[in-house]
């Protein structure tokens, strides 16, 4: 009676660890539309992308000036 009990259990694990399934969500990079400014700060261009665009995050990139892109859910 306890190795059935024990082998539903053991089945029931392995059913439910099979249906959990891990996704990453695409993040595509845009041009930030209000920081227009030749960003130097990291955290400024960051503060402006999610406080003001609401993306997911924000970053200085060199192309071929120092310009602020935000992250959005693609």
């Amino acid at each position: 009676m306890a190795m059935l009990r024990y082998n539903a259990l053991l089945f029931l694990i392995l059913l439910v660890s099979t249906e959990m399934v891990v996704t990453e969500a695409e993040v595509c990079m845009s041009y930030s539309d209000i920081s227009t400014y030749s960003c130097i700060d990291f955290g400024d261009c960051d503060y402006d992308c999610v406080t003001m665009e609401g993306a997911l995050s924000g970053v200085c990139v060199q192309d071929p000036y120092m310009a602020c892109y935000c992250y959005f859910p693609c």
